[in-house]
C-alpha cells in the first residue's frame, strides 16, 4: 500500500480506523468513560479563573513534547532526514536516506505522541470509541492555523483555536463550541490552505 496514491491511501487509512473503531466498542463498548486525574488536588486560582489541576499536566506535557521536537528536527540528523523526506522522497533517497526507515519511524513517533496526549487528556474529557474525529478535526485546524510545517506555529494555532472556542462559549453558548473548529477549516482551506503563520511553501509538502 505504500506505492498507492494519496487519494487511495486516504480511504484505507480510514478504512482502517472504522475497523479499529469496531474492534475497540466489541471490547469496551461505546459508552464514555470518566477517568480519574492523576493527582487529586483542590482547583488553582489565577485572578479569576479556575484552573484544573489535570490541566496542569496537559500544559507541561505540551511544552515538554514541543521542546522535545523543536529539538529533534533542528538539532539531530534524523530530524533533518525527516524534514528532507517531507519535501521531497526521491531527492531524500538520492541523498542516501531510506525514505522506508523515516516513514516507521515517524510513523512510530506521531503514535507515541499520540498515546502521551491521550494519556493526558483523557482524564478532562470523556473517553469514547469515536472521539479520535473530534479530536483530529481540532487538531488539523490548529495546524492550518500555525502553519504545517512550523511546530511553534501549531502550538499557536492550538491557543488560537481554544481562545476561540472559550468566546463562543462565553458570548453565544457551549453548543456552538465544536462548531467553530469547522467553521475555522473551512475558511482556512478556502481563503489560505498553507495557515496564517506558514511559509507559501507549507501547503505544498
Amino acid at each position: 500500500m505504500r506505492e498507492a496514491p494519496g487519494f487511495s491511501l486516504i480511504l484505507i487509512t480510514f478504512a482502517c480506523s472504522l475497523v479499529i473503531r469496531g474492534i475497540a466498542m466489541i471490547f469496551w463498548g461505546s459508552e464514555p468513560r470518566s477517568l480519574p486525574y492523576f493527582f487529586r488536588s483542590t482547583p488553582i486560582g489565577i485572578a479569576e479563573a479556575i484552573l484544573n489541576p489535570q490541566s496542569v499536566w496537559v500544559i507541561v506535557s505540551t511544552g515538554l513534547m514541543a521542546t522535545g521536537l523543536f529539538f529533534f528536527f533542528r538539532h539531530t540528523i534524523t530530524g533533518k532526514a525527516f524534514e528532507a523526506c517531507c519535501v521531497s522522497t526521491f531527492l531524500a533517497s538520492l541523498m542516501g536516506i531510506k525514505t522506508g526507515r523515516m516513514g516507521f519511524l515517524a510513523f512510530a513517533l506521531a503514535t507515541s505522541l499520540t498515546a502521551l496526549a491521550g494519556a493526558v487528556m483523557s482524564p478532562l474529557t470523556f473517553p469514547h470509541v469515536g472521539i479520535g474525529i473530534h479530536f483530529s478535526v481540532k487538531g488539523f485546524t490548529a495546524a492550518l492555523i500555525g502553519g504545517i510545517d512550523r511546530i511553534e506555529g501549531v502550538i499557536v494555532g492550538g491557543l488560537a483555536l481554544g481562545i476561540l472556542e472559550a468566546l463562543a462559549v462565553g458570548f453565544i453558548s457551549s453548543g456552538y463550541k465544536d462548531i467553530i473548529a469547522l467553521v475555522v477549516l473551512i475558511a482556512l482551506l478556502t481563503i489560505r490552505h498553507q495557515g496564517l503563520l506558514g511559509g507559501a511553501e507549507a501547503g505544498q509538502v
